[in-house]
């Protein structure tokens, strides 16, 4: 028996069509493996215990100790003896909540220029459709795949990257005024 031209585009057909289910699995897990990498968890804020722990400064703690020594202060006899004005000048930094502040906003700040400096994020994008006057014998359902890949000159980014730079620079000033 000879096969006809309508029997050949059958198979044909069927064969694209498998292969097209086979290629939404791996479409599927690529979805899946670009969705979103990172998220935010907001913390609360508790002020009994922030109230706790700046009453529970103490100058011989071992964090200003490192702090003082990061800062080229000798600080082999622990407790210091003695404290002349660069250490007290640094113990008053370290202390300083203002300077926290101030610190966290550069800290900040400084992600920004990081932030700036990326490439903006493709999407994926699944979509289906229902049509209501489909063909006998065909599903009424068609799905989609939609790629977006956002554009971004290099000379937006560097301007970007240089507002984010004045942004941290401008984030020190305070500090400098405590």
């Amino acid at each position: 028996m000879r096969a006809t031209a309508g029997d050949q585009l059958r198979r044909t057909k069927a064969s694209s069509c498998a292969q097209f289910r086979r290629g939404w699995g791996g479409a599927l897990l690529f979805a899946l493996l670009l969705g979103g990498c990172a998220s935010y968890q907001p913390q609360p804020l508790i002020p009994a215990q922030d109230a706790a722990a700046l009453q529970a400064r103490d100058v011989n703690a071992a964090g200003l100790r490192a702090f003082l020594a990061a800062h080229g202060q000798t600080v082999t006899p622990w407790p210091l003896p003695s404290w002349d004005l660069s250490s007290l000048t640094l113990l008053a930094l370290y202390d300083n909540p203002q300077f926290k502040v101030a610190r966290a906003q550069w800290q900040r700040a400084r992600a920004g220029t990081e932030t700036a400096a990326q490439l903006p994020n493709p999407s994926l994008h699944l979509f289906e459709q229902h049509h209501s006057l489909a063909p006998a014998g065909l599903s009424p359902w068609s799905y989609g795949l939609a790629l977006g890949i956002p554009w971004q000159s290099t000379e937006l980014r560097q301007a970007r990257v240089a507002q984010a730079h004045a942004l941290a620079d401008a984030a020190i000033d305070p500090a400098l005024n405590i």
